[in-house]
């Protein structure tokens, strides 16, 4: 959150800082709702915390489309305009399905798990989607000689995006998943 605000005060008429705030935005109010989760079982945060990751993907897709050299992101740019049109219906779609998460307010301690359902197919492929392009964006990137200066992002979005397979596979067994892998992972990402 702190990293958010300063990137915000100090780059603020940079399209590529703005995103950066975004995805720092989405990843805190994450967190902060996981931990007020661990007190409050609030029904439905889960769904919430599931819109913060269709948000937070979908501005990272763009953000490391951003760093692409103009020709390739003239060439590219329908795609992220694809990842932010398919995100909106999922969010309406989390956010409109009551049952989509199942022992909400039971599992603390776990990623939360999803009835196998069409909300839960949806999300996992659009999950898959802006993954895969984002580790296309990078590996354009290094096509087009902009690799070297990307090394440590790179492996900040593989960190990131190894939290979306064991994601959706924590969604979608009956035995619940460790949340703490996820979150470690992600927040090796964000270090």
């Amino acid at each position: 959150l702190w990293l958010a605000f300063y990137l915000l005060a100090r780059g603020f008429p940079s399209r590529v800082t703005l995103r950066t705030v975004v995805v720092l935005l989405a990843l805190a109010t994450f967190f902060l709702s996981a931990s007020i989760n661990l007190y409050l079982r609030i029904p439905g945060a889960t769904a919430i915390r599931a819109i913060l990751l269709v948000t937070g993907l979908s501005t990272w897709y763009d953000l490391t489309h951003k760093l692409l050299p103009q020709q390739v992101q003239d060439r590219t740019r329908w795609l992220v305009y694809l990842g932010y049109i398919l995100g909106i219906p999922i969010i309406v779609l989390l956010f409109g399905t009551r049952d989509a998460f199942i022992h909400e307010t039971s599992n603390i301690l776990y990623v939360g798990r999803m009835n196998l359902g069409p909300v839960y197919v949806v999300y996992g492929i659009y999950q898959v989607f802006t993954s895969l392009g984002i580790l296309n964006n990078f590996r354009l990137g290094a096509k087009n000689g902009v690799g070297k200066q990307n090394r440590y992002f790179f492996i900040s979005s593989a960190l990131a995006i190894s939290t979306v397979g064991y994601g959706i596979f924590a969604l979608a067994i009956t035995h619940p998943m460790p949340r703490v892998i996820q979150d470690g992972l992600v927040l090796a990402s964000i270090v």
